[in-house]
């Protein structure tokens, strides 16, 4: 069987059937990896960290400080460092600064 004949009954390209051979030959499967986070652990708790002691700093001024740092800076993009903080609900001044009140 040709790739042109396997493509064309599940409705893809050859390209496709290529890509699903190349999978399964190198994981076992054709399922799809799985996504590793590409923020650590100790980076996520050291923004936290931060974000709590400087509550008043926006995304891009955290992201800054943090990168600035001498002692073990971090490399993250703005859009990072909200993720991180969306997750434990405190995306906001607001709620940063309530966090950090009731500590």
């Amino acid at each position: 069987m040709t790739v042109s004949d396997a493509a064309r009954p599940i409705g893809c390209s050859r390209n496709h059937v290529y890509q699903l051979k190349r999978r399964l030959a190198e994981r076992g499967t054709l399922a799809f990896a799985t996504r590793r986070d590409r923020i650590s652990a100790s980076e996520r708790e050291a923004v936290l960290a931060f974000a709590r002691a400087h509550p008043l700093m926006g995304e891009r001024n955290l992201a800054s400080a943090l990168r600035q740092r001498r002692d073990d800076p971090i490399d993250l993009s703005p859009s990072s460092v909200r993720v991180v903080l969306k997750a434990v609900g405190l995306k906001t001044i607001k709620a940063r600064m309530t966090a950090t009140a009731s500590v």
